[in-house]
């Protein structure tokens, strides 16, 4: 048995893969702490009996062969330690950790909706804009394990990054820092598609600026798929309009392209997408696990 984690800034969810299959996914609230996180690893592992591995899905950047994560994430304290010789000690068995929008990305090339893709761009739409590139079948992590991170990219002006433009929570922050407001990402979209013009316009520009990232990164990969993740991905009429802004691109361009086409569509994995991710990195790293565990004794 098999037991994957995903780290995220306010829940830390996990789930056994028994046979390849995820069984039913539990969770507990991100602790404040990294000793309050191992104490609440520990209790969850002792409700499994025969963990052979474990599967972990983060933010930050993943040094996947060395075993920590650096840059930044909403969960500091799991950041610049050996992480994964830590864990290891914890769960008495092997760990792999992959960045959290990697693994989801995988969990849609591996068996979603961009199966049987030689290359694919993965972008999740949340507090920021991350993602994942395939190519030739392979992620790419980059030289440094940046590779994906979309949402660090300049956007008109060197103060504002995709992450703040195309982003359904900064959308969101800056309607209610206007109009002392409380309202989430999906409560705009809402409101615009009940007719209010002011929060059609705030979304408006927010696709504006998805549909111009996404432009660009068709253009620098020239992907077989695009794949949105994240709660954007769950509202249909939005996924069309996304579409269609960023064909009305591709026919502006000068020189009239009429080959590149569009084809974008809304990732099939939800909540379990990250967990399911995991699990396929740690079947990559380590294919049968009882072997590993031989050479490691």
């Amino acid at each position: 048995m098999i037991l994957t984690i995903d780290i995220g800034g306010t829940s830390v969810k996990y789930a056994a893969v028994t046979d390849g299959n995820l069984g039913k996914i539990s969770s507990f609230e991100t602790p404040k702490t990294w000793d309050e996180m191992v104490n609440q690893l520990r209790d969850v592992a002792q409700n499994f009996t025969n963990i052979d591995g474990v599967a972990i899905s983060a933010p930050g950047v993943v040094k996947f062969k060395d075993g920590f994560i650096s840059g930044n994430s909403a969960v500091p304290y799991i950041h610049h330690f050996p992480i994964v010789d830590t864990l290891e000690k914890l769960f008495k068995a092997p760990v792999t950790i992959e960045n959290d929008a990697n693994a989801a990305g995988l969990a849609e090339v591996k068996q979603g909706v961009a199966a049987g893709a030689n290359s694919a761009i993965f972008v999740v739409v949340g507090t920021g804009v991350g993602g994942a590139v395939y190519l030739n079948g392979q992620l790419v992590r980059g030289a440094h394990g940046y590779g994906g991170e979309f949402g660090y990219s300049f956007f008109d002006g060197v103060n504002s990054q995709w992450s703040v433009k195309a982003s359904a929570v900064e959308m969101a922050r800056r309607y209610n820092v206007r109009h002392d407001t409380s309202l989430s990402g999906k409560e705009l979209y809402d409101l615009a598609e009940e007719g209010d013009d002011v929060a059609k316009i705030n979304v408006s520009r927010q696709l504006d600026s998805l549909a111009r990232g996404i432009f660009n990164l068709m253009f620098i990969v020239d992907p077989d798929i695009i794949v949105i993740g994240g709660g954007l991905s769950q509202n249909a009429d939005i996924l069309n309009e996304l579409n269609q802004r960023v064909s009305i691109l591709i026919a502006d361009v000068k020189g009239h392209i009429t080959d590149m086409p569009v084809n974008i569509k809304a990732a099939q994995f939800g909540n379990s997408a990250n967990l399911i991710g995991a699990y396929k990195v740690f079947k990559s790293y380590y294919p049968n696990v009882n072997e590993m565990k031989t050479k490691k004794a």
